[in-house]
């Protein structure tokens, strides 16, 4: 006897693979969604350390706070304090342009031979203001003329 072969079964066969290819092509796509938004949170990370690792330099090879603001492109906003602003390429910018905000604090401590000055450096995202990397150095100066790092 021939088999008899009840009428559409090839069609929910047709739409069971499809939804199985749908399902497979949805978990893709929100993997590389994942994929994607890691890659960006990594390279704003690499910024902000190289941002971060450049003020640490300038400061060490500064005099002061004034001359290390020059150097970065920034401004003293208060005694101890710089603030500049980069674009995502690790430009200078104005603060409507950036994509990062560098925040440097000074801390000066008197010591008896010298003067010690530790820095406080953060960079955060200028939009949300989240703190990206943040670094702490010091720089030492011996009393008396001159001095060395």
């Amino acid at each position: 006897m021939a088999e008899r072969k009840l009428p559409g079964s090839f069609q929910i066969q047709l739409l069971a693979l499809l939804l199985a290819f749908l399902g497979a092509l949805a978990l893709l796509a929100q993997a590389f969604g994942q994929s994607a938004l890691l890659s960006r949170k990594a390279r704003q990370l690499n910024q902000a350390a190289g941002l971060a690792r450049n003020a640490a330099e300038v400061f060490a090879g500064s005099e002061d706070l004034s001359q290390a603001a020059l150097l970065l492109g920034g401004e003293v906003e208060q005694e101890n304090r710089v603030l500049a602003f980069f674009d995502g390429e690790g430009e200078n910018c104005p603060p409507g342009k950036a994509a990062y905000r560098l925040e440097m604090e000074q801390q000066p401590q008197a010591t008896g031979a010298g003067a010690l000055w530790n820095c406080q450096i953060r960079v955060c995202g200028a939009g949300d203001g989240q703190e990206l990397y943040e670094l702490t150095t010091a720089r030492y100066r011996p009393g008396g003329e001159g001095g060395g790092l």
